[in-house]
């Protein structure tokens, strides 16, 4: 124990010196066996960090125990009967509340010696921690924030990176999270060993508007915002929005704070969404502006039937009576004409039965008593509730039906006229072939049947080339040119009859059969011989 006043003169100087400036403030109490408190040593240091004068602490009651917080007293004092007890040092941590207001985070060391009248001497010493302490308090802050940051990187529901663009322009991925590798289908080492991979995963359609939306923000160093496609490592499409803000480096290189978000389900719903209401605008178009009436009809689980929606173009049909159709299909016989209700009703009951699709064609007695032609057609479809609903169309085929009347009439003129045609080719006396370009005899009378001994159903069906081999080239040669040419081909053609020389003016006439010239006919008469030189400029 050491008082200063008991201190040899010329060391007590020195030694107050010494204890004023020690960074600590060092105090000595001397507790008497009857309770009395006597200070007998408090450095100037002591008064600086308590912020208490020495008046207050000379006092008969320690005001020390007022000043501690009410979280860390009965510590103290545990720690302070302990030490009492084992005469061992105590090391405390308390926080001190001062006058100035200021809260001080002291760090306290002390130990007792028992006297020999019993009484019990403290040493100690405080240390004002508090710059420490607000360092640690720092340091554990930063730690829970990094330890958040990184909880919310790796939870995160969105890819977060880092590219960095260098000055040369080239950029390199230098950071992913694990969502931005599980979006990718990428892995560390893949980006370890190829760190430029980030360009890869563009997908090439919105590759472009990417490294468009990425230069803009370059030159204004301001985030872009982007939905884009990325090609993932398993070639699978994944459609993400982007987010990217840079940060411009020392070394004058920009990098980026990035986030991808999978927006894929998002893009199907959109999709699915724009194809519902251009379906819906579809049905719109077609039901109010199609030139076909539409018809939609509620077959009830008790078998009666109701129009639930009808267009525009089923009161063209129906006049007034189209307002019935809601509470009685039936209405809709009294238009048909009466020699087709029957077989429309026979249809529709057996579709209806079967549950099938029906087509039927009749004529209807619109609201001005004109007769229309109409085809109807229903497709059915099962509801949960057991009812039906038939989707119908009723579409005028009034002009149709007019033409395949004037089609049939024009047929069996045509059939007519082709009867007395053929009967003339077969008796005349000329000789008529009909061939194709490879000279297959599609057509031949009796008059060329006779001229080469064969009858005509021994001709038709055959080639030329085998028919006549010895005529074959120069035939073929004129049915080439009749075709290539659009043009009418003559010659002469000898034959040996017999005994005697008979000689033909042949005819070879191309003919346009469904848009191209792919037939010859070829017809001839017999001339005497002296006319041939009358017609050999003709000849080939």
């Amino acid at each position: 124990m050491f008082i200063v006043s008991e201190i040899e003169p010329e060391l007590s100087i020195e030694v107050k010196t010494l204890l004023d400036h020690t960074p600590g403030g060092i105090y000595s109490v001397l507790r008497h066996p009857n309770g009395a408190r006597e200070v007998k040593f408090i450095s100037e240091k002591f008064l600086e960090i308590t912020e208490f004068t020495r008046e207050e602490l000379m006092g008969g009651v320690d005001p020390i125990p007022s000043r501690i917080h009410p979280d860390d007293l009965a510590e103290i004092v545990r720690l302070n009967q302990a030490a009492a007890r084992s005469f061992e040092e105590i090391h405390s941590q308390f926080r001190l509340q001062c006058p100035s207001g200021i809260t001080k985070h002291i760090e306290g060391l002390a130990r007792c010696q028992q006297l020999d009248n019993g009484s019990m001497l403290w040493y100690g010493i405080f240390l004002d921690v508090s710059p420490r302490f607000k360092f640690e308090q720092v340091y554990q802050e930063r730690e829970q924030l990094n330890r958040r940051v990184n909880m919310m990187v790796r939870l995160s529901p969105g890819g977060l990176y880092n590219v960095v663009t260098h000055l040369d322009g080239t950029s390199r991925l230098i950071f992913g999270s694990p969502k931005f590798y599980e979006m990718t289908g990428l892995s560390e080492d893949e980006v370890i060993a190829n760190p430029f991979v980030i360009d890869e995963l563009l997908h090439p359609d919105t590759k472009t508007r990417v490294f468009e939306a990425n230069s803009r923000a370059l030159e204004t160093m301001s985030h872009w915002h982007e939905e884009f496609m990325i090609l993932r490592k398993d070639g699978r499409t994944m459609h993400v929005e982007g987010f990217s803000y840079p940060n411009l480096e020392p070394d004058g290189s920009v990098l980026w704070y990035g986030l991808i978000i999978d927006i894929t389900e998002r893009k199907k719903a959109q999709q699915v969404q724009l194809e519902k209401l251009s379906l819906e605008r579809d049905l719109y178009n077609l039901s109010e502006l199609s030139p076909a009436a539409q018809l939609i009809i509620r077959q009830e689980v008790n078998g009666s039937m109701h129009a639930i929606f009808s267009s525009r173009k089923m009161r063209d049909i129906l006049g007034d009576d189209i307002n019935k159709l809601n509470s009685d299909l039936m209405v809709l016989f009294n238009h048909v004409h009466p020699e087709d209700l029957l077989h429309l009703r026979q249809v529709m009951k057996g579709a209806i039965q079967k549950c099938e699709s029906l087509q039927a064609e009749f004529r209807i007695e619109s609201v001005n008593t004109i007769e229309v032609w109409y085809e109807l057609r229903l497709r059915p479809v099962q509801q949960e509730d057991g009812s039906v609903l038939w989707y119908g169309m009723f579409t005028n085929i009034d002009q149709r039906k007019n033409l395949e009347e004037a089609r049939r009439m024009a047929y069996d003129r045509l059939k007519e006229g082709e009867a007395k045609y053929r009967a003339l080719a077969e008796n005349i006396e000329v000789p008529i072939t009909l061939v194709n370009p490879d000279g297959l005899i599609l057509y031949a009378n009796k008059c060329v049947a006779q001229l080469y001994h064969r009858e005509v159903t021994q001709m038709i069906g055959q080639r030329w080339s085998v028919v006549s081999p010895e005529t074959w080239v120069d035939k073929k040669l004129l049915i080439d040119l009749a075709i290539s040419s659009n043009q009418k081909q003559i010659d002469v053609l000898r034959l040996e009859d017999g005994d005697r020389e008979r000689y033909f003016r042949r005819t070879f006439l191309p003919l346009r059969i469904d848009g191209r010239v792919n037939q010859v006919l070829i017809s001839g008469f017999e001339i005497l011989e002296k006319e041939i030189k009358e017609i050999q400029h003709l000849t080939i």
